[in-house]
Formats: structure tokens, sequence, C-alpha cells
């Protein structure tokens, strides 16, 4: 049986917190206002490290993936990553949830 893989994505202002889902991170999201504080969302240096973690995340996950093929590693793995002000942080933990 081949498991489902669920990619959700959130925009989260880092002056209020506010979160919004979205369907996919594009560049027309630089500059988005927050409704509730009126600040900028999503700056184009957070834009490009987002792209660079994207690439990055995208070769773990192939490798991740071989792996737990190999039987190497469990299944159930969950995969975070977060972008502020330019600095990203990356969770990778089994089962459960972040």
């Amino acid at each position: 049986m081949r498991r489902r893989v669920e990619r959700r994505q959130r925009l989260v202002c880092d002056a209020c917190y506010y979160g919004e889902e979205i369907e996919r991170m594009t560049p027309n999201l630089i500059g988005k206002r927050c409704p509730c504080c009126d600040e900028v969302m999503l700056t184009s240096e957070d834009y490009r490290e987002y792209c660079r973690v994207e690439r990055r995340l995208v070769w773990a996950e192939r490798i991740i993936r071989a792996l737990g093929f190999l039987r190497l590693l469990p299944s159930g793995r969950i995969m975070r990553a977060t972008v502020k002000d330019g600095d990203t942080v990356t969770k990778l933990r089994e089962g459960g949830v972040l």
C-alpha cells in the first residue's frame, strides 16, 4: 500500500502570528499584507530562502524515501521547514505531529 504524502503550506505573519493556508508558495505572494496588523507577511528575502530550502527538501525527501524503501529507516516521517527573516529551521521526526 502506498502512503499518502501531504504537503500543507501556511503563510504566517511574523508580527502577530496570523496564519493562512496557501495552496502553493508563488512570487505573487511577495509583499502580501497581513489582514490583522497590516505588516508584510512574505518578503523577497524570505521567498528566495524558501526556494533554496524547497530544492534541498525535495532531495532530502528522495533520499529518505530510498532509505525507507531499503528498510534502513522506519516509515512514518514528518518534515517541517520554517523560514523567518531569511533564517531557516528544518525538523525531521518519526511519526506523530510536529
